[in-house]
């Protein structure tokens, strides 16, 4: 089971995550080992994000972070919170997304590492990025970038540059954000992380399209989607589509336009339709009453034993009352008999010393006339 927990952490392609995740989760139940049935629900969750497939990802993240919860694995809890916030972000429900990023790092703080405090630091910020909440989104990442350098995490180190860049972006620091853009590519290359890649090209082609440089724009762009083809990253795809069609239409070349709108179409329905929307905004929802009706019913089995608790106290000081009162009165009517014990024995006494008189007197009355 370790091993294919290790081969499902360190697979890149969704495809490949899912397999290993769905043998680890079979063996896992078959073995009665809830640790890794946390870490199998979590990494199929994942698998099905980077698939575009939302709400099985909800669907598998919940099942985890349920199961964590109950079972108190507090840094598995957190990262399917982590997690959950990914997949509302990717549903562009950024509201949905930065409560479970709250959540994820509240129980970090208290009972998480520092690489995964500053994973979620990092995807906090980006929330708030794209809610516009610049201010909030530069705390974050602030925070986050320091605990990638302590750690020597490259990756995040990467990550935090580029997404940084995305706020100066919005400040209207187009060079700043070009040069840490193109900064972060560089570092994600040697580590061939396409996911990263491709979504920072992905922006310098938007970046360069704000500009006007349309060439720059198409030639990032393109790189983009063909680092998310390789690993078929649905989101990728279809950004990277609607930006290539709307920068070919600007050339005129309308039939590579159309071919990249007709793409974005398919990719665009195959991750968000309208049922789909409202079936994982309803997924939090029954979370939240699965979470409310087990703290009820934990709150009514604490008010059971409360008052199970009172009842035998209340039992225990009656029974301690009337044996009290028991031996009060035992201990009285003792007094009483040992009262009237000597009371019979003081007139025995008398009544003795009476009849000795008597016959003293009887003897000498004799005695006289004799």
């Amino acid at each position: 089971m370790a091993i294919l927990e290790k081969i499902s952490t360190y697979s890149s392609a969704p495809d490949e995550m899912l397999l290993y995740a769905n043998r680890l989760l079979a063996l896992a139940a078959r073995n009665n080992r809830p640790v890794y049935m946390v870490k199998a629900y979590h990494y199929k969750g994942v698998a099905h994000r980077l698939k575009g497939d939302l709400k099985i990802a909800l669907q598998n993240l919940f099942s985890s972070a349920t199961l964590a919860s109950g079972k108190k694995l507090f840094e598995q809890e957190a990262e399917a919170y982590g997690e959950i916030a990914n997949t509302y972000t990717a549903n562009k429900d950024y509201k949905n997304a930065l409560v479970y990023n709250k959540k994820a790092t509240a129980v970090m703080r208290l009972h998480g590492n520092n690489e995964r405090l500053a994973v979620n630091l990092l995807n906090t910020g980006y929330n708030y990025y794209v809610l516009n909440e610049l201010d909030s989104a530069l705390k974050m990442y602030n925070e986050a970038e320091p605990l990638f350098i302590d750690l020597d995490l490259k990756i995040g180190i990467a990550y935090t540059i580029g997404n940084r860049a995305l706020v100066y972006w919005k400040y209207g620091d187009y060079a700043t954000a070009e040069k840490d853009l193109l900064k972060a590519i560089a570092m994600l290359q040697p580590l061939d992380d396409r996911f990263g890649m491709a979504d920072f090209h992905n922006c310098m082609g938007s970046l360069y399209s704000e500009q006007g440089d349309t060439d720059k724009a198409i030639k990032h762009t393109l790189l983009a989607k063909d680092m998310a083809k390789s690993l078929n990253l649905k989101e990728q795809i279809r950004d990277a589509s609607l930006l290539l069609s709307e920068l070919y239409e600007s050339k005129e070349d309308y039939q590579k336009a159309y071919a990249h709108k007709s793409l974005y179409i398919v990719y665009h329905d195959s991750i968000e339709n309208t049922e789909n929307t409202k079936q994982i905004a309803n997924l939090r929802t029954e979370f939240e009453i699965n979470l409310k009706q087990k703290e009820i019913a934990l709150l009514e089995k604490h008010q059971l034993l409360n008052r199970i608790y009172i009842i035998i106290m209340v039992s225990l000081l009656l029974i301690a009352l009337l044996l009290l009162l028991y031996f009060r009165q035992r201990f009285t009517n003792m007094r009483l008999m040992a009262a009237n014990e000597r009371k019979e024995h003081s007139e025995k006494i008398k009544d003795l010393l009476s009849t000795q008189e008597t016959k003293a007197l009887q003897s000498m009355i004799q005695g006289q006339e004799n």
